[in-house]
């Protein structure tokens, strides 16, 4: 109890130069460019303070903040609302259809029922994998699957040697990068959906830091832009 109680009260000094320890969490989405440079960038932001850096899925992330192991964490944000964390919206993150590069792939094609492309899905124990599972029942929408991905960078390189197609997120595909030239983006057709990114503090997380990690992040992430095919 005296190390987590020391924990807080480190993570949430009001001078975030004197500030000595802060664990952060952050989805795996974020460990090829994001967080490097976030990391970097804190580092000489509060220079007396030690750093832990974890990454995993979102349910772990948020059982590590209730557990008061992170004191903040990043992560899509799940149906139900957390009511013992504070959460600050970070990104709308819209949902949408990768086919592999090609004329003989068309998105009229896989949604009209006329392709034979599996449909490469996320594991149905991440948030991502349910909340587009359910925008497919919703929308009535019944593929083939022969694959199921909890990595985003396996599912897409599977997509860009033609093994399928996916439903995924701008921000996910903006890691794709040696996958590009051989990927197809499209928003996804009918009714658009889309999952939120949040960050959640535990209520001894300074909203100090907060700020200075919302802000960092928000400008990271508006240099992973990417375009429509």
């Amino acid at each position: 109890m005296l190390a987590i109680r020391q924990a807080k009260a480190e993570a949430s000094a009001g001078n975030l130069a004197e500030a000595s320890l802060l664990r952060m969490g952050t989805i795996e989405d974020f460990d090829s460019d994001i967080l490097p440079e976030l990391a970097v960038f804190l580092s000489a932001y509060m220079p007396k303070c030690d750093f832990a850096f974890r990454s995993g899925d979102s349910h772990a992330i948020i059982d590590m903040l209730r557990n008061r192991q992170l004191d903040l964490g990043v992560t899509t944000a799940p149906s139900d609302r957390i009511s013992d964390l504070n959460e600050t919206p970070l990104l709308r993150d819209p949902f949408v259809v990768v086919l592999p590069r090609g004329p003989q792939y068309r998105i009229e094609d896989v949604f009209g029922g006329a392709s034979q492309l599996p449909l490469i899905r996320y594991a149905p124990d991440q948030i991502i994998g349910r909340q587009i599972a359910a925008q497919l029942r919703r929308a009535g929408h019944t593929f083939s699957s022969r694959f199921e991905c909890s990595n985003n960078q396996t599912q897409l390189a599977m997509v860009a040697a033609g093994a399928g197609w996916a439903i995924t997120t701008p921000l996910l595909y903006a890691r794709a990068k040696r996958f590009r030239d051989k990927l197809a983006l499209y928003p996804f057709p009918g009714k658009s959906f889309s999952r939120q990114l949040v960050i959640y503090s535990t209520p001894d997380c300074s909203s100090k830091v907060q700020a200075v990690v919302n802000a960092k992040l928000r400008a990271l992430i508006g240099d992973q832009t990417v375009s429509y095919t």
